[in-house]
């Protein structure tokens, strides 16, 4: 890996969509994930069988690639290849055993190198996402993405996903996030971050449930 950068895209909490301020935390107009496809899926939990409260992609047997913003929770084990926002009833919970955070990872500028590494206790047996290559020839604005995880699914009174959720994104040139994102005053100043926007504003996903990350066909991992 030369820099996280290269990875992945981070979705934040709360997503300023071509200038609105509105906050945004479900995942409106998107489908169930069919069972045992999407097992590089993770999820982020304090027990073995409770709640994720981050989701986070395998990037190898025995890591985890999700955002440094859910440090603050506690993340004592993963939940790989399940189905299920909690439970045990299927999928793999493996402890985690380390966590490395980015070097230049700043809690107060939003999004700015907002990059997690757990290391596992042992390796998954499911297959790790591939990863995006180094040059950004993976990455091409207009292209359609796909972002998942269990986040709440209504505009009120949402309630989180029990299943795996997703949700077709359109990527966006760094240009036009400069041009149509509201950028926290602490960001000015900062590189230009890829973002994913679905132009119609019709199907959104944010967080509740964060870090899940943007593939691009057949499952590459930006």
């Amino acid at each position: 890996m030369k820099t996280f950068s290269t990875l992945i895209i981070m979705l934040p909490c709360t997503a300023n969509i071509y200038g609105s301020n509105i906050e945004r935390k479900l995942i409106i107009g998107g489908d169930v994930v069919s069972a045992n496809t999407k097992t590089y899926m993770t999820g982020l939990r304090a027990t073995i069988g409770g709640n994720s409260f981050c989701g986070g992609s395998l990037i190898s047997p025995t890591h985890v690639l999700t955002a440094s913003h859910c440090v603050v929770y506690d993340i004592r084990w993963v939940s790989i290849g399940s189905h299920f926002r909690n439970g045990t009833q299927d999928g793999e919970q493996i402890r985690v055993i380390s966590i490395m955070n980015h070097p230049n990872y700043q809690e107060n500028v939003k999004n700015s190198d907002d990059f997690l590494v757990l290391e596992l206790a042992k390796p998954s047996s499911f297959k790790p996402v591939k990863l995006a290559a180094a040059d950004d020839s993976d990455f091409k604005a207009g292209k359609w993405a796909t972002t998942m995880g269990w986040g709440t699914n209504s505009e009120t009174n949402g309630n989180s996903s029990y299943e795996l959720q997703r949700v077709d994104v359109q990527l966006a040139s760094d240009e036009a996030c400069a041009n149509y994102a509201t950028i926290d005053s602490s960001m000015r100043g900062a590189p230009p971050r890829r973002r994913a926007f679905h132009e119609a504003y019709k199907s959104q996903s944010c967080s509740y449930h964060s870090a899940k990350g943007v593939r691009v066909k057949p499952g590459t991992l930006l």
